[in-house]
């Protein structure tokens, strides 16, 4: 997995889904892929990070289908 273009703020960070790629494939794209009756051009995936100890860490997740 791999993760592009967080915006961070200080040990805080915010990430879309088109942001997120686990083995070549967008976390949205994933998603989209294995939901039913959802409109990929609507969904919308936001996660929210948190840094500890120099590590970052998912603090959040927000689907909106």
């Amino acid at each position: 997995m791999t993760v592009n273009g967080m915006v961070t703020h200080g040990s805080t960070g915010q990430v879309t889904g088109d942001h997120v790629v686990v083995d070549g494939s967008k976390l949205s794209d994933i998603v989209s892929s294995r939901s039913k009756g959802v409109d990929p051009s609507t969904l919308q995936i936001s996660i929210s990070t948190v840094q500890i100890n120099k590590a970052w860490y998912v603090g959040d997740f927000h689907l909106n289908a």
